[in-house]
């Protein structure tokens, strides 16, 4: 089973999804991630040749939660939603390479919490 790959992001769009988060409270939000899958090599076993997948996110295409029963701690788009990404994505020459959820647990944006939909794990470019 091949590993799940490391996603990388930098600062401007990790404060985009914050945003993102601050601007929909108090209700969850969404969003598709995108960018492009690349290999890059260990620096520490450089010398064996072995290569990590990485998730490089370049852009976030905000999603709006459709949902209306529980927008609190449920979200929905449409399948409508899922092309207009997919158009923004190829727009810019990349992929929806994952969603990210949304849901900012007391009023500081600070202390939201994004969870991403998906496996990998996260670091800043």
């Amino acid at each position: 089973m091949a590993a799940a790959p490391t996603l990388k992001m930098g600062a401007e769009i990790a404060q985009k999804i914050r945003d993102h988060g601050a601007q929909s409270y108090p209700h969850e939000c969404c969003g598709a991630l995108l960018g492009h899958d690349t290999d890059e090599s260990n620096a520490a076993t450089a010398g064996g040749g072995l290569s990590l997948q990485v998730r490089v996110i370049l852009a976030l295409f905000p999603l709006v939660n459709r949902r209306e029963d529980s927008p609190h701690n449920r979200f929905s788009v449409t399948a409508e939603d899922v092309r207009d990404a997919e158009k923004a994505a190829r727009e810019k020459g990349l992929d929806v390479a994952g969603t990210i959820r949304i849901r900012i647990i007391q009023l500081d944006p600070a202390s939201m919490t994004a969870n991403t939909h998906g496996r990998g794990t996260a670091t800043s470019l």
